[in-house]
């Protein structure tokens, strides 16, 4: 695991660890989740989950489901880990991946916590993420956003991924422009 870590450090030092919850630690996702400064970019959707909120992006996540969203990522292989912040003694947000069934596609995912946004924490999440995807044997990992959030793709971008896609979706009842990101690992040309 060091090694993964190390691959992630960045020029300004930023160190994360990766931090693999078991059910009773699900209480640093449950807080992220509900904060809706951190969850914000995710408001607007229909057909979300039980228990978000439209408005918010909030997803409610009582402790009495921890242990079925647990089992339930365990059964379907995805991977889901806190970022742990070592010098602040702090988790700063979290990174998961999961095949998706209809496409066959691994896609990814990342929260950080909306008040450590803006120092880092992104980019080198991104590339632990990468990192352990590669060295567990997924090829290629993809995300995907809405275009405006130039920021979001810059940072993708810088950790290797590329728009694959262009994409659309409903927000808040309107046509909004999206990006499918991608990063391979076997590809030579675009390694990380």
């Amino acid at each position: 695991m060091k090694e993964i870590q190390n691959q992630a450090d960045t020029a300004e030092k930023i160190h994360l660890e990766l931090f693999f919850p078991k059910a009773e630690d699900c209480w640093q996702e449950a807080k992220l989740l509900r904060d809706p400064e951190t969850m914000s970019c995710s408001a607007g959707y229909d057909g979300m989950s039980e228990g978000y909120d439209y408005t918010t992006g909030c997803i409610d996540c009582p402790k009495e489901e921890w242990q079925a969203v647990f089992e339930n990522r365990q059964k379907k292989g995805a991977f889901f880990a806190d970022l742990y912040d070592p010098v602040l003694d702090r988790f700063v947000g979290s990174v998961n991946y999961q095949k998706n069934p209809a496409s066959g596609n691994d896609e990814c995912g990342m929260i950080i916590e909306g008040r450590y946004r803006n120092r880092g924490y992104g980019l080198v999440g991104l590339k632990l993420l990468c990192a352990y995807a590669k060295a567990n044997g997924i090829q290629a990992l993809y995300d995907n956003f809405e275009a405006d959030r130039q920021g979001v793709l810059k940072l993708f971008e810088k950790a290797g991924f590329w728009v694959c896609q262009k994409t659309e979706w409903k927000k808040f009842g309107r046509e909004t422009d999206g990006v499918i990101v991608k990063i391979e690992f076997k590809n030579e040309n675009r390694q990380i």
